[in-house]
């Protein structure tokens, strides 16, 4: 079960990162 937990955290990990990359995406085209 801690393996599924770290999987979990991992996969939320990588979309914040997703997340941030878009934003900064976002922003070079609107700047």
């Amino acid at each position: 079960s801690d393996a599924s937990l770290f999987e979990s955290l991992r996969r939320l990990q990588l979309m914040e990162l997703s997340v941030d990359t878009l934003k900064v995406h976002i922003l070079m085209i609107f700047l």
